[in-house]
This record gives structure tokens, C-alpha cells and sequence, in this order.
């Protein structure tokens, strides 16, 4: 569960207790408020939590006994593979017969908020419904590369096909599964942050990157709300604040390559990169090369 992100860590720590074993395999999704596992049991009864979110989930393989209740009401009752269920942030109970695989992805509310502030100038995103065994074709060719994808890339701690579909997955639930009448007030019009309040927030930038930078800490700079900072911030930059963060984070580890000394793993950990391989990614995802070819490059010079 160490790749599962605090947003998510009390549902998937409630399940695991509950049925007796953790899940197959869990992804982060970059800084995005999403996470995904997979679940295997076999004859169980458990209560999903209230969360600060949703989970969305993909029937897998195996039996279809299931059955779901919210209080003493039941919500539904058989599911078909490739289906998909979504549940809102009330408390559910679960009865699963037989032996079944599913996957979750956990979305927390602070990914859907940052999206629609971000996309359709609104405060706060609408609520979701949720629904049960549902068939849709999207999500189900969604769900079935990321399994696909964990099975190429066993190693990894993050999903690299959701970090680039983060936004798609978050648009299609907005578009399909949200309610008509959006609960939200019209967000503040965005505007420029000065000149002084940008270099303040780079400069702890700077300082920072081999921290978690949280996005509260930034927008208290400006003393602003966190999505009317977002807002301002791109609009003054064309960038977010992540991006920002990655950016600074890059130049900073350009400048060490240049010293022979420190390896990858170490450069990475200054610069706040999970792991040198994490570093790699981006570094070649932006420049072109890899560190080490930069590096050799630098020698040539």
C-alpha cells in the first residue's frame, strides 16, 4: 500500500482489514489524487467507508454473486464482467459469493475540484452519481490497459497510462455520471498574480524541491484560495504550479549532472524525484536524452 497516496490510504487500509488480505498490486497516479488496486476474494462480506471521494470499479474475472447495500437498501444485485460500478463518498456494504477479481480507482474529490477549476471555471466539481453494473465500453477498455499495463511494468510504483489519461477519465465521469444541476458557485475570474508574489513563490519553489510542496503553502504566499491560485498562477505563467515545480526540479538536476560524483539516485533524491528511474523519465520526457546521455554531452564540451 506504500504507492497509494494519503487521499485513499483509509479506504484501501479499511478494506484490507476487512477482508483479510491486500490488494495484488496498488498505483499511484502522479500528484493527480487518484490511485489504483486490485482486489482478489472469495466469499466475503465487507463495508466500503465513507471517503473524502469516490471509487470506481471494474468487475475483472470471476463470480458475479454480488450484491450491494447501502443501509438497509439494496443498490444491486449480480454484476457482469467488464461492468462498472461507481460509489460516492457514503458508507456501502458488500456481499461477494465465490471467487472474483475487481479493480478499484480511487478519485478524491480534490482531483475532480482542480479539474473543473482548472477546464470549466467553476469552484467546485458536481457531484457524481453513482451506479451499479453499469456497461460502459470507455471505461472498460480503460480498466483492461491498465491491467495490461501493470502486468508489462510490474516494477513500477506509479501508473504511467493514467498519469498521460488522468484528465480523460476525469472528464467522461463529469460528462456522463455527474448530475445536470452543478452544486457550485461561479468561480472568481481568474487574474495575474503580481510580479513580486511570482518570484516569492519561486524562490520557495526553489527551496523546496526536494520537499512535497503542498499547494496550500503556495497559495497562502498569495493569500489566496488554492483554486483561485491555481487559476491565477496559470494564467500568469501558462504553467501550474506542478508544472512549475517539475520544471525547477529539471534545471536543478541539470546543473548536478555536471558534478561526477553524485549518481542518479542521489541527484534524484535532491531534487525531490522518487527514485533516479522517476528522474529519468522526466529528465528525457523534457530534454530529449537521457541523464546519463546529458551528462556524457557535458564531457564532450
Amino acid at each position: 500500500m506504500d504507492s497509494i497516496n494519503a487521499f485513499h490510504t483509509p479506504v484501501v487500509s479499511a478494506l484490507h482489514s476487512q477482508i483479510g488480505a491486500g490488494p495484488q498490486w496498488s498505483l499511484s497516479v502522479d500528484a493527480k489524487g487518484m490511485a489504483l488496486a486490485q482486489w482478489n476474494t472469495q466469499d466475503v462480506q465487507f463495508t466500503h467507508p465513507e471517503s473524502a471521494g469516490c471509487t470506481l470499479i471494474f468487475h475483472l474475472a470471476g463470480s458475479t454473486r454480488v450484491t450491494g447495500f447501502k443501509g438497509s437498501r439494496c443498490v444491486g444485485q449480480g454484476v457482469r464482467r467488464a461492468s462498472i460500478t461507481l460509489l460516492g463518498s457514503d458508507s456501502t456494504r458488500w456481499e461477494l459469493g465465490g471467487k472474483l477479481s475487481f479493480v478499484h480507482l480511487y478519485i478524491s474529490q480534490t482531483a475532480l475540484d482542480v479539474y473543473v477549476q482548472r477546464n470549466q471555471g467553476i469552484a467546485r466539481a458536481p457531484w457524481l452519481k453513482p451506479c451499479f453494473a453499469k456497461d460502459d465500453p470507455w471505461l472498460s477498455a480503460l480498466f483492461m490497459m491498465a491491467v495490461q499495463d501493470q502486468i508489462l511494468n510490474r516494477s513500477t510504483t506509479e501508473s504511467r497510462l493514467l498519469n498521460h489519461m488522468g484528465d480523460l477519465v476525469l472528464e467522461h465521469l463529469l460528462r456522463f455520471y455527474s448530475h445536470r444541476v452543478v452544486p457550485s458557485e461561479p468561480a472568481r475570474t481568474p487574474s495575474r498574480l503580481s510580479g513580486s508574489v511570482l518570484s516569492r513563490v519561486d524562490e520557495f519553489l526553489q527551496s523546496n524541491l526536494s520537499q512535497n510542496v503542498a499547494l496550500a503553502d503556495l497559495a497562502a504566499i498569495a493569500s489566496l484560495s488554492e483554486g483561485h491560485f491555481i487559476r491565477a498562477f496559470k494564467q500568469s505563467t501558462g504553467m501550474t504550479p506542478h508544472q512549475m515545480l517539475i520544471m525547477r526540479r529539471l534545471e536543478k538536476a541539470s546543473q548536478l549532472l555536471s558534478d561526477r560524483n553524485l549518481t542518479l539516485a542521489q541527484i534524484a533524491l535532491l531534487t525531490g524525484f522518487a527514485s533516479g528511474s522517476h528522474l529519468g523519465e522526466a529528465f528525457r520526457r523534457r530534454h530529449g536524452v537521457t541523464p546519463g546521455q546529458f551528462r556524457a554531452m557535458q564531457g564532450d564540451q
